[in-house]
C-alpha cells in the first residue's frame, strides 16, 4: 500500500515539475514547417513509418526525421543511412522543439513526447480500424473514473492531456470510421481526413517491390523469416489482440501444440505465433521445439510479410481489417473468451458477427477441424465486398495525406 502512494505522489510531482514546465516552455521555440518528425515509440513500424519512407522518397523538401526511443532501431537506421535520431540525444531534443509537425501511430506519450509538441502541428494516423471502443467510447469500468465521473474526470484531465489536445489531423479510412473516431475523440470534421492507411500500401505491391523493400528497410530478423517462410507450402499466422484484465489469456485457449505441428507437418504449412507486445512469450513455452512452430518477436513489423500469409487467426484484433487488401486468403475468429472479454476487457464498437466476414470458431477442436476440412474458406465473397467499403471507402473519396500534412502547415 505504502509503495502505491508513494509511486502515486513521484507521478504527480513529475508532472508539475517536470511535464507542465517543459510543455510551456515548447510553446516559446521557433518551429520550421518542412521539419517533420515521425515516431512509434520503440519499434520502427506502423503508420508513420511507411509515410515516413514515402515522404522521404517523393518529398525532398521535407526535412523528415524518424524519432525513436530505442537505441538499436537508431542503430539500424544509421546503418540504413535514414535521417533518424535518438529521442534523448541532443539532436534529438532540439529537433522536438524545432519541427513543425508530429506524426504519430497513437497518443504522442506512445509515439514520440507530447510534452515537447508546442505549437507544432500534431498528425495521429492511429493504429488501426477498431471493433473494440477506444478513447472516450470505452464503457468499462477502468475508464469511467478517468473519462466519465463527473468529478474525477476533471482530476484525472491533468494526466490526460495527449488526449483532450486534440490532433490537427487525425486519419480515417472511410465514412464510417470518421463517424467512429469522431465519436471515441470528440473530434470535428475540421480535425479528420479520409484517406488509406500508408502501413496498407505495401499490401498491394509486386512481390519485386516487396523483396526490395525487405532488402532496403526491413530488420535482419524480418529477412531470415521472409527465407524461412519461402519454404512452406502456406504459412498460417496466429495474431491475438491484447487483454487489459488478463495476461495470461493464452493459456485458456486450450492449445494442443502438438496436434497443430501434425498437421503442419503433414501438410508443410508454417504456424507462425505473433502476440500482442504486452503479452509474456512464456505462455508459448514449449512451442520451440515443435518443427512447424514458430514465435516471432511481438515487434517485429509484419506487414511486409502479410502477402505471404495464406491464413489469419485472430480475434478482435484489427489487424484483420488490415488484411482484407491481401488477395485470396483467409481469416479465422477465434474469440475462445468473447463473453468475458466484452463484459471485463473491452466493450465493442458494433456488432462482431455482422462485421467479420469468416468462420467464428470458439474451442481449439472447432479451430484445429476448420484447419483440417479448410473449412474457413466458406466465405461470403459479397458480403466481403460490403465489408471491405465499410471500413475502407471508396477511392473517391481518398484524400492525398502529405499534401493535406503540407496544407495544413502551409508547404501547399
Amino acid at each position: 500500500m505504502i509503495f502505491k502512494i508513494v509511486r502515486k505522489v513521484k507521478t504527480v510531482l513529475t508532472y508539475f515539475l517536470v511535464y507542465y514546465p517543459i510543455y510551456f516552455f515548447s510553446f516559446l521555440t521557433p518551429r520550421k514547417k518542412n521539419r517533420w518528425v515521425f515516431g512509434a515509440g520503440y519499434n520502427f513500424a506502423e503508420n508513420p513509418k511507411y509515410l515516413y519512407l514515402e515522404v522521404l522518397k517523393k518529398n525532398p523538401e521535407i526535412e523528415a526525421y524518424w524519432i525513436t526511443k530505442e537505441r538499436n532501431v537508431y542503430d539500424e537506421l544509421v546503418e540504413k543511412k535514414l535521417p533518424v535520431a535518438y529521442i534523448w540525444s541532443l539532436k534529438g531534443i532540439n529537433l522536438l522543439f524545432t519541427a513543425g509537425v508530429y506524426i504519430a501511430y497513437s497518443h504522442l506519450y506512445e509515439s514520440i513526447f507530447f510534452w515537447s509538441l508546442g505549437r507544432a502541428k500534431q498528425v495521429n494516423l492511429w493504429h488501426g480500424i477498431a471493433l473494440k471502443n477506444v478513447g472516450f467510447s470505452k464503457n468499462i469500468k477502468a475508464s469511467y473514473y478517468r473519462l466519465k465521473h463527473p468529478l474525477t474526470k476533471y482530476i484525472y484531465r491533468v494526466f490526460l492531456q495527449h488526449l483532450y489536445r486534440k490532433p490537427n489531423l487525425f486519419l480515417a479510412t472511410s465514412d464510417f470510421t470518421v463517424q467512429e473516431f469522431k465519436k471515441s475523440f470528440d473530434l470535428h470534421d475540421k480535425h479528420i481526413v479520409e484517406a488509406d492507411y500508408p502501413r496498407c500500401t505495401i499490401l498491394h505491391k509486386s512481390g519485386q517491390e516487396i523483396d526490395q523493400h525487405i532488402l532496403d528497410f526491413e530488420s535482419v530478423k524480418t529477412k531470415i523469416l521472409y527465407e524461412k517462410m519461402k519454404a512452406y507450402s502456406k504459412v498460417i499466422l496466429y495474431m491475438p489482440t491484447w487483454r487489459d484484465g488478463d495476461s495470461k489469456y493464452l493459456e485458456k485457449t486450450g492449445f494442443n501444440y502438438s496436434e497443430i505441428n501434425k498437421l503442419c507437418k503433414q501438410r508443410n504449412l508454417l504456424f507462425i505465433f505473433k502476440l500482442h507486445p504486452k503479452t509474456p512469450l512464456e505462455q508459448l513455452k514449449g512451442v520451440e521445439k515443435y518443427s512447424n512452430l514458430l514465435i516471432v518477436d511481438s515487434k517485429l513489423d509484419f506487414y511486409p510479410l502479410l502477402p505471404f500469409v495464406n491464413l489469419l487467426i485472430t480475434d478482435y484484433s484489427s489487424i484483420y481489417f488490415d488484411f482484407m487488401h491481401v488477395k485470396d486468403v483467409y481469416t479465422l475468429f477465434f474469440p475462445f473468451d468473447y463473453e468475458t472479454y466484452i463484459k471485463r476487457d473491452r466493450d465493442l464498437a458494433f456488432d462482431y458477427d455482422e462485421n467479420i466476414n469468416g468462420i467464428r470458431v470458439n474451442t481449439f477442436d472447432e479451430l484445429l477441424d476448420s484447419l483440417k476440412t479448410e473449412s474457413y474458406k466458406n466465405i461470403d465473397i459479397e458480403k466481403n465486398k460490403v465489408l471491405y467499403e465499410k471500413f475502407w471507402g471508396k477511392p473517391e473519396d481518398k484524400k492525398d495525406l502529405i499534401l493535406e500534412i503540407k496544407t495544413l502547415v502551409g508547404l501547399s
